[in-house]
Formats: structure tokens, sequence, C-alpha cells
């Protein structure tokens, strides 16, 4: 039951993340989000925190998942759309009073080796009971069982509060100036609302550059290599030139839609760019080119959705042997 316990875990940390968008901005100090906005902007941005803060339920009326992989050994490719609903446990230690219901409406992948097209099934979570619709058939178990583990994927998967990276980062000298960006792209209308679209991105090339270009950083790196002295600012420019053209071109973006009435978060948007070329120390694994793209539209906030447990069902460790050859070839 290892890949569904991960999967669950990163819907829920994903459901979390959705409920409080920027939670770390709640927090007194700047907000480093806002680089590139307005203070109205910035004002507007902030303020879905707050707002969202009070929501602890909503449906989800349509997500949609793409992944693209290109490497040495070939081509892989996931696609899935669908809807679902989601309400969070009164007691954030208990999962009594949990529900993530997801609904896929169409799935394909395609592996070097293999393919499969039109799949559609159902995941349904209720308390610590996990329970898949596959191929027409619901499996199901508990969670229980791998309660401590699947507290190690939450603990793995935990954003640290950005506000306190972002004095971190400073504190160490690291100068984010360019690293960070948020623009207000064209507002839409949602329910004869208007929503305002906000989109960040992080360039990781300017994040590598940042990080070497701190005398902290050459500090870390010379401890790190068995108590040697701190590197100099030559010897970390030395570095930069070897990895920054190794990701260059590599973005990650996240976007959210904000009610300009009601604060809530209507949309969100998560979009990764990679571009990594290792062949200078990793020739077996060559130049990787990849994108992850992941878009749903959220309402009905504090709604009671009632999905009924389907009455039978088979062992979820019968369907775990069907999507080894699946999850080998997507690489997890």
């Amino acid at each position: 039951m290892k890949l569904f316990r991960r999967s669950l875990a990163l819907w829920i940390v994903a459901a979390l993340l959705i409920v409080a968008p920027g939670a770390a901005l709640a927090q007194d100090g700047p907000n480093p989000l806002c680089a590139g906005l307005t203070d109205a902007d910035c004002q507007l941005l902030s303020s879905a925190s707050g707002a969202m803060e009070g929501v602890k339920s909503f449906s989800i009326p349509s997500y949609s998942v793409s992944f693209f992989l290109n490497s040495l050994d070939g081509e892989t490719t996931f696609n899935a759309t669908g809807s679902g609903h989601v309400m969070l446990p009164p007691d954030p230690q208990s999962p009594e009073g949990l529900l993530l219901h997801l609904v896929i409406d169409s799935a394909s992948y395609s592996t070097p080796t293999s393919g499969q097209s039109g799949g559609e099934g159902e995941i349904l979570v209720l308390g610590d009971m996990l329970y898949v619709k596959f191929n027409g058939e619901w499996y199901g178990g508990s969670l229980s069982e791998g309660a401590e583990e699947a507290e190690d994927e939450f603990d793995a998967g935990a954003m640290s509060d950005l506000t306190d990276l972002q004095q971190q980062f400073a504190d160490l000298g690291i100068d984010m100036t360019g690293v960070v960006a948020t623009a207000r792209e064209a507002d839409t209308d949602v329910m004869g609302q208007t929503v305002a679209n906000f989109t960040t991105t992080i360039d990781i090339t300017q994040l590598f550059l940042a990080l070497l270009q701190s005398p902290a950083m050459g500090e870390a790196m010379g401890m790190a290599a068995e108590g040697e002295e701190a590197m100099t600012p030559e010897d970390l420019q030395m570095i930069a030139a070897f990895i920054a053209p190794m990701f260059q071109g590599t973005v990650i973006s996240f976007s959210q839609g904000i009610g300009t009435e009601d604060n809530l978060v209507h949309s969100i948007r998560f979009d990764t760019v990679l571009n990594a070329d290792l062949s200078l120390f990793a020739p077996e694994v060559g130049a990787v080119a990849g994108e992850l793209h992941f878009a749903a539209d959220l309402g009905e906030y504090n709604g009671t959705f009632e999905i009924p447990a389907p009455e039978s069902y088979r062992p979820l460790e019968e369907l775990e042997a069907q999507f080894e050859g699946l999850t080998e070839g997507l690489g997890m």
C-alpha cells in the first residue's frame, strides 16, 4: 500500500495548500510573493490567506494533470482529468471527518515500453479508509497500518514558512532579487465576480546564482569538504559557471485566481518546466527535459458533501500489483 499512502499524502498536502494559499503570508512582515506587484495587488494577494483560513471544505468542479519527461530512456507521459470534493477533519491530528473524493473522468499514460488510455476511476478517502475504483471494481483498506509512514511523507512534504525562509536568506546574505516575481494577469469572471489572477515564478537558474554568491554558502561548502577553508567568491563563481547553464530554462510557477469581493481562491495552477543537462557529471543520465502541469477550479466553499463508502470491495493489496509496471515506468 506504499503507493497509495504516498499518493494520498500528496493529495492531502495539496488540499491543505489550496485552503491556505500562502499560509506563511499571514505572518507579519513583507510578503515575499509581492515582488513586481503594486501595493493594491499585493494587498489583494495577501488577503487570500486570511479569507481561506475559515475554509473547511470545497469542491473541485474540474482538474487536469499532465506530465511529460524526455530522457535517454525515451519519453514518458501521463494525463488525467476529473473533479472532486474535499472536507478537512475538525481535528488536524485525527482523520475523523476527512473526505477526499476524486473522480477520474479520463487518464492515459505512455512509457518507452508500454501505454494505456481512456481509463476512468475514483479515489475516495473517508477517515482512515481508502477506496479506489479501477476498471469498474472497488478496492479498499485501512490507512492506519501506514500511519507512521504517511506521517513521514507529510513531514518530508511540509513547506517552510516563506517569510521565515526569506529572512533566513537575508541573514545569510543571499539576495533573492530576480529569483521570485509575481505578475497580475488578465482578470476573469466567476459567477459574476471579478477574479484577479496572479502568477508567481521562481527562476531556478537565478536561485542557484543567488545561493552561490552568498559568503555563508562558501563557508558551508568549505565545512562540508572535511573542514577545508571557506570557498572564496571566485571559487563560487567558478562553480556557478558550471551549474547555472545545466538548468537554464528551468522554471517553477504557481498561479491563483482570487475573487476581488470574497478574497477566496477560485482557481489554482502549478507549472514546472525542467531543462537539465547533466552530461558533464552524469553521462548516463544526459539531458533531461520535462513538464508538469496541474490546474483546478474550486468552489462550494464550506459545503457539506456526502459520498458513501462502497458496499463491497477487494483488498488494496490486489490493486497494488496491477500498478507496479505503471509506477516503475513513470519513475515512482
